[in-house]
Parts: structure tokens; sequence; C-alpha cells
């Protein structure tokens, strides 16, 4: 679809400010934001589901005990 960029200009002037603003926040993301798999989206999800759980105060594991056990777990020889 086409649209010419002089009427949809006039039509977001015309938009009272805080859906002008909300339209320049999503025009903005859409060139920021790259396009995700569906294996971006599934890390992502898991990612903002982790932070989540921390700010909430669930405990984690150390990196150096994680990657430890991961070791350990498969038999490689540190």
């Amino acid at each position: 679809m086409s649209y010419d960029l002089t009427i949809v200009r006039q039509q977001a002037l015309e938009l009272a400010s805080s859906d002008r603003q909300a339209l320049i926040h999503t025009l903005i993301a859409s060139l920021e934001a790259p396009e995700l798999n569906t294996v971006d989206e599934a890390w992502f999800d898991l990612a903002e589901t982790r932070l989540h759980e921390i700010k909430n105060g669930r405990e984690t594991i150390p990196s150096d005990r994680f990657f430890a056990d991961i070791r350990r777990d498969r038999g490689w020889q540190e």
C-alpha cells in the first residue's frame, strides 16, 4: 500500500499531542528494533522473565558456580 508522505504528515500533525507522542515512539522503535526470529523471540522472552524474577528477589546462582556445574554435569575437565 502506498501513502503520500505529505498527507500522512498533515494527518499526524492534526493528532492530539499525546497521540503524536505515541506515534513518534512507535516510529522510532520501529527503526531501532531489529526483526526477531522465533529463536530470538524465545531468548528475549526468557531474558525478560529472568529480569522480572531477579527484580522481585529471586535468588540467582553466581556465574562461576553455574559454569562449574555445567562442566561437571557434562563431564568436562577444567
